[in-house]
């Protein structure tokens, strides 16, 4: 961002400076500041591809309540480049926790959390087999669920997804890209929906 943003400024501070001192231009406008842009892209990439892969060594090298990792992977923050958001995958619970890739070293304050993986069950089936559960699963990365079972007027069931990819430690109760699928007694599909959206129930209570 900080490399395209340059891009832009720097032709027309450049632009500026030539119409004061009077240098007549040799090329089309603003090629100098589209291939400074350019360089500053692939020169920031690069670096955080090398940080990247630096955050993932460091996780791989770790049990996790002495399981080996299945699946892992480091999500990055926007500002800095040492600081990543890293999620594991065991047989039994998926774990998120923060990574600095400078040092390299995990987990430095014990900001950790485990989600254990539920039980799968009729109700979890009937959601996930619903039209949002298929399309949610087929692009979360690290989903889990969590299953209400509803009283009162509506006695039926709520199951909610998450992808553990967005619970950042400084965001973890917002369900970020999440949602919901809200069963009958029948497990039968009543209502789904994403995040930013409530099933009717809660805007009915």
């Amino acid at each position: 961002m900080l490399a395209l943003i340059a891009g832009l400024v720097f032709p027309a501070l450049f632009g500026l400076i030539n119409q004061e001192i009077g240098a007549r231009g040799k090329g089309p406008s603003g090629r100098a500041g589209a291939i400074f842009a350019l360089v500053c892209l692939l020169l920031v990439w690069g670096y955080r591809d090398f940080q990247h892969r630096r955050a993932l060594h460091a996780m791989n090298a770790l049990l996790y309540q002495g399981a080996v990792p299945l699946k892992l992977a480091a999500y990055p923050y926007w500002v800095d480049p040492f600081h990543w958001h890293g999620v594991v995958e065991t047989e039994v619970f998926f774990q998120t926790l923060p990574v600095n890739s400078m040092k390299p070293a995990v987990d430095e304050e014990s900001q950790a959390h485990i989600y254990y993986k539920p039980e799968e069950t009729p109700v979890t089936q009937a959601a996930k087999a619903s039209y949002f559960g298929r399309v949610y699963l087929d692009w979360a990365v690290f989903p889990i669920t969590q299953t209400e079972k509803l009283q009162g007027a509506f006695p039926g069931y709520l199951v909610r997804f998450q992808d553990l990819r967005f619970t950042y430690p400084e965001d973890r109760s917002s369900h970020r890209l999440g949602g919901w699928v809200l069963l009958g007694p029948d497990l039968r599909v009543q209502e789904e929906g994403t995040s930013s959206q409530k099933p009717s129930i809660e805007e009915n209570p």
